[in-house]
């Protein structure tokens, strides 16, 4: 529940683009938990850890509750609207779906990986995905979020080319790609002896390359919040489930 509450006043503020509000509010979450993990010096649980995580996005649930001058008692006060309600239902739909046909690649690849090359190897693909979860978080996840407001906007203003929006912003996303791959290149041991420890060493051949791949996806990410921002949803539905089957 908070971490829904606080994912929907973060959309909220990066559509209006206060991106200082979002940078504390991301501080809050992620911070809190570890100062409580410091302050108490125990090993915790997963039910310890959940609770903690729930604490750190109610710090930031309140939070942007103070800087966007919210009463909780006035939302509760509010009725809810149809017109309002279906494309947030259509919208969650989408999100499920997309998860879904994502978590039935992963576990088809993982189990071909294992059946036919061991678990060994299996493990290794999985921190290689993990490496490109995080390159995805810190850079494609920003640009992605901070841009679709934009386009959004954009279709309102007639003087604004949407399609000259995503250019420019590919642009971006080309050079911070082609420096994470040469940093990677340089670096692979370090970056994999950081993350993980000297037993995966092995993946850091393929560090470049997974991060070629993420950045491929990045660009895909950015066309598809063309059909997002028209509420085509269907486009990008059908998009995952071509990727999908074709993995399968």
């Amino acid at each position: 529940i908070p971490f829904s509450i606080n994912s929907m006043l973060v959309a909220w503020e990066v559509g209006l683009q206060r991106y200082s509000y979002i940078f504390i509010n991301y501080i809050l979450v992620g911070v809190s938990p570890f100062i409580f993990l410091i302050i108490f010096n125990q090993n915790f649980y997963l039910t310890e850890v959940l609770l903690l995580f729930g604490i750190g996005n109610w710090f930031g649930v309140l939070f942007l509750f103070w800087k966007m001058k919210i009463s909780l008692i006035n939302v509760l006060k509010q009725k809810l609207k149809f017109e309002t309600l279906r494309p947030v239902i259509s919208y969650g739909l989408m999100s499920g779906a997309i998860g879904l046909l994502t978590t039935i690649c992963a576990l088809v690849t993982r189990q071909y990986i294992s059946i036919n090359q061991g678990v060994e190897i299996a493990g290794q693909w999985d921190a290689l995905i993990k490496i490109a979860l995080l390159f995805q978080f810190i850079v494609i996840m920003p640009l992605s979020t901070t841009t679709f407001p934009i386009l959004v906007k954009a279709l309102d203003n007639k003087e604004l080319n949407i399609y000259l929006i995503i250019a420019n912003k590919i642009k971006i996303l080309f050079i911070v790609c082609i420096l994470a791959i040469i940093v990677s290149f340089i670096s692979s041991d370090w970056i994999v002896w950081i993350i993980f420890s000297n037993e995966f060493l092995s993946i850091s051949p393929f560090l470049p390359l997974i991060l070629l791949m993420e950045s491929l996806k990045g660009i895909g990410v950015m066309f598809g919040l063309i059909p997002l921002a028209l509420r085509n949803v269907s486009v990008l539905l059908i998009n995952h489930l071509i990727f999908t089957m074709t993995i399968v």
